[in-house]
């Protein structure tokens, strides 16, 4: 568990990091601390007004999202893919803002949304990236080092003073 949370950490500290590679683990450790953040936002606003206690959850949804794209970037760096696949990400943030702006901007005396509703296909062009990003997020990561650097699996064991998969053991006391 402390090593989650250390990853997790290393997500938050590394927001403008886009180079190097990270691990599954990483990716989850981050994912679960963000839904424990969106929780406790969740808990402590069920006492505002709806409003606010809407508005609470987006900003810390938006703040617990913005070191994704770099996470998500690194764990596209351990696939030895490219980090532009990480721009399917802003139209999946971009909807989910688009509706909170509806509810934000609704017409308390009329009970009419001033934004309209965003057309169906919109939908169904977000399903196949929300697919694709979490094919991404559980693709495994290449063996060894590839072009964006060494692999991370390789980091934890030598953290923890063990011979990495690939060392000679034939050598050890």
């Amino acid at each position: 568990m402390i090593y989650g949370v250390k990853l997790a950490w290393r997500a938050i500290t590394s927001v403008a990091m886009l180079k190097g590679r990270s691990r599954r683990t990483e990716f989850f450790s981050y994912w679960l601390l963000s839904l424990l953040i969106l929780l406790i936002a969740g808990l402590i606003g069920s006492n505002l007004p709806l409003r606010e206690q809407r508005a609470l959850i987006v900003v810390a949804g938006l703040l617990v999202n913005i070191p994704v794209f770099a996470l998500f970037a690194r764990r596209l760096h351990d696939q030895d893919r490219s980090a532009w696949w990480v721009l399917i990400l802003p139209p999946l943030v971009m909807m989910n803002v688009y509706d909170e702006l509806r509810f934000f901007l609704l017409d308390p005396q009329r009970g009419t949304m001033m934004l309209p509703q965003l057309p169906r296909w919109i939908g169904f062009v977000g399903f196949p990236l929300v697919v694709a990003s979490f094919v991404f997020a559980l693709w495994p990561g290449t063996r060894g080092p590839n072009r964006f650097g060494l692999d991370p699996r390789g980091e934890e064991a030598s953290a923890a003073r063990l011979p990495s998969a690939g060392a000679d053991l034939s050598s050890a006391p």
